[in-house]
């Protein structure tokens, strides 16, 4: 039919047009559609013709592929002649004009080159014999040449198919530069950052030696703190006794019995300032260990205003406690130590007037307040007093006595507990201390079962009495024969087992310094001290002997030991009051265990 005739037509006349073009082939089908006859010579010239055309439009595109690409392209044939170049070829390399034509021998390009110096030293027909060798193989390659003018070439170099060699040159003088200016950055920062690290090296160095040296300047202010409290308390120690012991006599005038007393106060504030020294060594050196315990607060607070209720007449101070049912969980003999370093001080500032202790209970805390009416403290100057060594001028102040350490000491016990601790104050309004401590559940207890009381006298007792300062012991000796006792003294370990072996039988209590001295013929790790010896005397007898461990030193653990070891513990000075209570109960002991209830 018509259509099918129309698509054949036009099939032939498309197939024809690959061959010889579409107007050629438009023309022969036209003549056989019109039955005349093409002669071959004919036919053959319309097939040229298209053939050369098609040839001259496929150079003419490839022409104009290599002309806009951006990099440099010669193409070389199977007789290493030019054939194809572009203008940026021209530009890269600058040939002379006579050089470049096609079918120029590439091998005269190479050695124009290699004369330029662009291939790199070296003799030139072999540099040229052995370019002309890797075209001759078809051996791809790549390289890079710096040019006279700075730029970077890079090379690469491709056979083509049956014979020949394409080259591209492309410049890649702003990539390198671009990678040494990386490589530069990159080596500055390293170098940067080695200087930043050894600098950062030495200065964490310099503060790790800094540290080290203010920890031994620490420890060491601590020990000498330590040594210095100790070694002073020795001789008041000595000086104590013998005025205790004077005023025992009863014999003293009552002009001699008041410088007695003043030589008694002095002597206390000493006391109290060597105290403050060994706690301040003690907190320092981390030999304070909290005993965290529950406890009725009011039982502490009882005890607080029974100590201070003399204290109180004296200096003409309204103490008042507001009684309290709650319980806390803390240290009790530590936060009993803050809370009468408080007190003490509301004393020192407010006589005459007034002083109130108590506790407010919010949720599970519990803020236990000390206010007096003292002068107060200016806003700028209540953080200076939790400072060591410092003490502010006020017109109340009792006593010029002290060294400005009790507020530090108490600061350094509350964080120690892990208890918030502040200071409210306005000038001419008193002055607020606050201690916030854990609230407790009250615990059930048993109901006391009060033992009889047994007021042991001292007269007749024997007593061996063991320190290694003649004066401590010369003035433990005034002090017992004041109370009518039997003394047997010993000043070290081998004159203390002695008077043991010889008196066995006849003593009634041990008093004994911790700190015996060095003993000879021991290591000075495995020296004795006052508890060894205590323990080896007991071990020695058939029969249990009270004994009563008296001691200046800041080493931790030392009452510990002693209560552990059923032994009486006293801190250096002596309050003789209070030795005698501690003999006379440790004699009843004594008496309930030899005799029963």
């Amino acid at each position: 039919n018509a259509t099918y005739n129309q698509l054949l037509l036009q099939h032939t006349e498309n197939t024809l047009a690959t061959v010889m073009g579409a107007s050629s082939a438009r023309l022969v089908l036209s003549s056989a559609l019109d039955g005349r006859d093409i002669a071959l010579d004919e036919l053959a010239v319309l097939v040229e013709d298209a053939s050369s055309q098609r040839q001259e439009f496929s150079q003419n595109l490839l022409q104009s592929a290599i002309e806009n690409a951006s990099e440099g392209i010669s193409i070389v044939n199977e007789d290493l002649k030019l054939v194809a170049w572009n203008k940026k070829y021209l530009d890269l390399f600058e040939y002379p004009a006579e050089l470049i034509y096609v079918g120029s021998p590439v091998e005269a390009l190479i050695r124009h080159n290699v004369k330029r110096g662009l291939c790199g030293a070296g003799d030139v027909d072999n540099q040229v014999f052995r370019r002309i060798e890797y075209l001759r193989k078809g051996s791809p390659h790549s390289s890079e040449r710096q040019q006279a003018s700075g730029q970077t070439v890079r090379i690469e170099g491709n056979p083509l198919p049956g014979g020949g060699f394409v080259m591209m040159f492309s410049d890649i003088t702003a990539y390198r530069q671009a990678e040494q200016v990386l490589k530069e950055a990159n080596l500055d920062l390293e170098t940067r950052v080695y200087e930043r690290t050894l600098t950062l090296a030495k200065t964490n160095e310099a503060l790790a030696k800094a540290h080290e040296k203010a920890e031994q300047a620490n420890m060491a202010k601590s020990q000498y703190l330590k040594a210095c409290s100790h070694d002073l308390m020795q001789p008041l120690e000595a000086a104590r006794l013998f005025t205790s012991a004077l005023t025992e006599q009863n014999t003293l005038t009552v002009e001699q019995q008041r410088q007695v007393d003043n030589i008694d106060r002095s002597l206390k504030a000493a006391n109290n300032l060597l105290a403050d020294l060994a706690e301040i060594a003690r907190l320092e050196s981390g030999n304070i260990k909290p005993n965290i315990e529950v406890f009725a607060l009011n039982d502490l607070f009882e005890d607080l205003a029974q100590e201070f209720s003399a204290l109180a007449i004296e200096q003409k101070v309204e103490f008042r406690l507001v009684a309290t049912k709650v319980w806390v969980k803390s240290d009790q003999h530590l936060l009993r130590r803050i809370i009468q370093n408080l007190v003490g001080n509301a004393f020192r500032y407010a006589s005459p007037g007034k002083v109130l202790l108590g506790a407010r209970v919010f949720n599970n805390k519990v803020t236990i307040q000390i206010l007096d009416s003292g002068p107060g403290i200016p806003l700028e100057k209540q953080v200076l007093v939790f400072e060591q060594f410092t003490q502010l001028d006020t017109p109340n102040r009792q006593s010029g006595r002290g060294l400005g350490l009790g507020l530090n000491i108490t600061q350094s016990l509350a964080q120690l507990l892990g208890h918030s601790l502040s200071l409210q104050s306005r000038e001419m309004q008193g002055c607020k201390f606050s201690i916030v401590v854990e609230k407790a559940c009250q615990l059930t207890q048993p109901p006391k079962l009060l033992a009889p009381v047994l007021n042991m006298g001292l007269k007749d007792i024997t007593v061996l009495c063991i320190d290694n300062d003649p004066d401590v012991l010369s003035g433990m000796v005034e002090l017992l024969s004041a109370w009518q006792c039997n003394i047997l003294a010993a000043d070290s370990r081998y004159g203390a087992l002695i008077e043991f072996d010889n008196h066995q039988s006849d003593i009634d209590i041990l008093l004994v310094d911790y700190q015996l001295g060095y003993q000879a013929g021991l290591p000075v790790g495995e020296q004795a001290d006052g508890l060894t010896l205590i323990a080896d005397i007991r071990n020695q007898c058939n029969h249990y002997i009270p004994a009563i461990l008296i001691t200046a030193t800041t080493e931790s653990g030392v009452e510990d030991k002693a209560l552990a070891a059923d032994v009486g513990f006293m801190r250096k000075l002596v309050k003789p009051a209070a030795l005698r209570a501690m003999m006379s109960a440790k004699l009843a002991q004594k008496l309930q265990i030899d005799y029963g209830d």
